[in-house]
């Protein structure tokens, strides 16, 4: 279908922009958007990496009589309901941000999806319960039905992203739409689909792997040897799951039509968001590099927290890739996407919001430090030991 075609079958099924307009400068939610993205996907990541990764660190653990992995994963699972929490909280500003700049594609794909996106409460309520559940019959030792719970949270949360990339993939596809609506399919039909989806689920697990690390640096209620394995862990786990994530990446890359992979890598002073793409791509194999000498060395603080730093880069430079695709391709569709002349400011409102967020962070960061407490390190230990 030639991009005329394309736009002519498009404008048909696309609901009109709000009339009402946008309540602020459109570049400000252009940031905001990405901004909380990434805030929301620390957490997320977590949630879903932590319900595949730490169910096995546990089976390991107890099938070689490995304690301190035990400790680990039940440590971890301790601060899964957390994330889970983190998780739908800061993805509220994403979904809000999304509702305002592209909610007559959103709510589209929204009711394409119909009893699918509904479902998503059911799916988060059963994983959320089911991980105290599973918590309870891990420390009972009761191994079968405690794996049992946990194949359900893996499964639920796992449902919950295939969800959301439904709804990405439709939201940015709007010739998909009929196809869909006819009941052709239960998930959108698109080359980047299976890519994006493994894309979420393997980043996920890179990102748990650093968290276990920073569990392990930073927890005083583990012991010695836990705190170690959750670092040496932690960081195999990252390294094995990155050097997978690039190759998915890629494979995700060239599943983009020749257009949307221009538009990442035409560089310009005008457009950020795709230099910071670019260079998250490059991120990413220097953070494999990183955490091969880091696994070598995993006693050293910055063994962590310099995978952390370039990781977390990485997130951004992607966060921002991602909006510029969803730009590009809505783009070639007329009058699909707002202008700064639809732009009907609503000061007090957006003022308000921005107080909220710093201080929303503000709490996030405090929770934080309650999460992760300080210790002392091991060596001020071993020096005073007899």
């Amino acid at each position: 279908m030639t991009s005329a075609l394309f736009a002519q079958a498009a404008n048909a099924l696309i609901p009109p922009r709000d009339e009402f307009g946008l309540p602020g400068p459109l570049w400000l939610f252009h940031i905001l958007l990405p901004f909380t993205f990434v805030l929301h996907v620390i957490f997320m990541n977590f949630a879903l990496g932590g319900a595949l990764v730490l169910p096995s660190i546990w089976a390991v653990g107890r099938r070689r009589d490995r304690r301190d992995l035990v400790d680990v994963a039940m440590t971890g699972m301790g601060f899964l309901p957390i994330a889970v929490s983190f998780t739908i909280t800061t993805g509220v500003a994403v979904l809000l941000f999304v509702q305002v700049v592209y909610g007559h594609f959103f709510y589209t794909a929204n009711i394409l999806l119909g009893w699918q996106w509904l479902s998503l409460l059911a799916y988060l309520c059963v994983a959320f319960y089911l991980i105290y559940a599973s918590q309870k019959l891990m420390r009972a030792g009761r191994a079968a039905p405690a794996l049992v719970a946990l194949v359900v949270v893996a499964a639920s949360l796992l449902m919950v992203a295939h969800i959301f990339s439904n709804n990405a993939v439709l939201s940015i596809r709007p010739n998909l739409w009929r196809a869909m609506h006819d009941g052709g399919s239960k998930h959108a039909r698109d080359p980047m689909w299976t890519p994006r989806y493994l894309h979420s689920i393997v980043g996920s697990v890179s990102v748990t792997g650093l968290w276990l690390a920073v569990l392990g640096r930073c927890s005083h209620t583990l012991h010695e040897a836990a705190r170690r394995a959750a670092v040496v862990t932690g960081l195999w786990i990252a390294l094995i799951a990155t050097v997978f994530q690039v190759a998915v990446g890629l494979w995700f890359f060239v599943s983009l039509d020749s257009s949307l992979q221009r538009s990442l890598l035409t560089f310009s002073f005008s457009d950020p968001r795709s230099m910071l793409w670019a260079l998250a791509a490059v991120g990413g194999i220097v953070v494999i590099a990183v955490l091969w000498q880091s696994v070598q060395t995993p006693d050293r603080p910055r063994s962590v927290w310099l995978p952390v730093g370039l990781l977390g880069f990485v997130l951004v430079g992607m966060s921002a890739g991602r909006e510029a695709v969803r730009i590009h391709a809505l783009a070639q569709i007329p009058n699909a996407l707002y202008q700064p002349s639809d732009v009907r400011l609503q000061s007090t409102p957006l003022a308000m919001f921005l107080i909220a967020l710093v201080l929303g962070l503000g709490v996030v960061a405090m929770l934080l430090r309650w999460m992760f407490p300080r210790f002392e390190p091991s060596h001020a230990h071993s020096k005073t030991a007899p």
